[in-house]
């Protein structure tokens, strides 16, 4: 692994301790390494930064930074302005990701010599609205 990372992994959470184990585990067994974890906490009052805490021995170059103000733009750029890595992957704590994402994606940003890029997005419910918002999110992209 370089000096810095090829990936930087912004998390921002707020009461996220429910959803955040499930990503946090994900992001232990990626098959692809060269990334630093990054969660960028708005002051939960659950224990969304203890869970973090629980893992970041088993996460490449995680830390985390706890800021005053609760907006998940700002918890983003905050993070960005923090990150070390070549790329920057925004995920939110509820997400859940193949452990091959950041192979996967390593090898599109090298291939395509990438400058932006944006997931398809799935519903995470059979429910006819839900997918309707989605794929106009996802054609919008």
């Amino acid at each position: 692994m370089a000096n810095h990372p090829f990936f930087s992994v912004v998390i921002p959470t707020l009461n996220e301790g429910k959803y955040l184990p499930k990503l946090l585990k994900l992001l232990t067994t990626q098959t692809y390494r060269d990334f630093e974890v990054i969660l960028v906490d708005g002051i939960s009052t659950d224990n969304t930064v203890a869970v973090f805490e629980k893992v970041i021995s088993h996460l490449p170059k995680a830390r985390y930074y706890i800021v005053k103000k609760q907006n998940v733009g700002y918890q983003r750029n905050y993070g960005a302005k923090n990150a070390k890595g070549k790329y920057l992957v925004f995920l939110d704590a509820d997400v859940a990701v193949e452990k091959t994402f950041l192979e996967e994606l390593h090898i599109i940003t090298v291939k395509k010599k990438f400058v932006f890029a944006t997931t398809w997005i799935v519903p995470d419910s059979n429910k006819t609205a839900d997918k309707i918002m989605v794929l106009l999110g996802n054609l919008g992209q």
